[in-house]
């Protein structure tokens, strides 16, 4: 009995300390994650090893206590100046990330409107209407089913069908049954999306 009550008291110890240490770890954990499947998803093996690193990072420290914090230095001047660096390194990030953004803000707009006019172009050439109302009336006045292809520029799921699914010869063969229409959905909050 005193065998099992001891892995029960660490277990319960063991999901407080994670209770209390969630806010903490979380957007660090988040953030690790999102760059490892990015890097991952453009082809970089390195998105693999990156949460394995973060575990041994988290985890390293910890036989180190274990063992009693003699080896470290006695507080003082050197926690001040390891405060610093660390100060010097979050301003760093903040610049990096601040810059990346306002670079990705700077240059989207115009890219996203070339995208939107190019999938419009390219849409009328196979056959799509981009008008909803006009698509019904098409429909009502054909007798046929619609088929409405929700899209935006800011998708990249719906760019990708464009240019793989829509383009396979057996859907394009059961679509022609349907009159298509291709309905911008680019803001959620426009009335007309709603």
């Amino acid at each position: 009995a005193g065998r099992g009550s001891g892995f029960l008291a660490a277990f319960v110890m063991g999901a407080v300390a994670a209770l209390l240490a969630g806010s903490c770890v979380s957007p660090i954990l988040v953030s690790v994650l999102l760059l490892a499947a990015d890097m991952f998803g453009r082809g970089e093996v390195l998105g693999l090893v990156l949460p394995f690193l973060l575990g041994i990072g988290m985890g390293l420290p910890w036989p180190f206590l274990g063992a009693g914090l003699s080896f470290l230095p006695a507080p003082g001047k050197w926690m001040i100046n390891l405060k610093r660096v660390f100060g010097i390194v979050i301003i760093g990030f903040a610049v990096y990330y601040g810059h990346l953004a306002y670079r990705l803000h700077r240059e989207r707009a115009p890219e996203s409107m070339a995208q939107v006019e190019g999938a419009e172009k390219e849409s009328l050439d196979r056959g799509w209407m981009l008008s909803l109302p006009e698509a019904l009336d098409e429909a009502r006045r054909l007798d046929k089913p619609v088929f409405i292809d929700f899209w935006a520029s800011w998708c990249k799921n719906c760019l990708a069908m464009d240019k793989t699914t829509f383009r396979d010869p057996g859907v394009v063969g059961r679509l022609d049954a349907y009159v298509k229409v291709k309905f911008r959905a680019e803001n959620p909050a426009d009335p007309e999306v709603r």
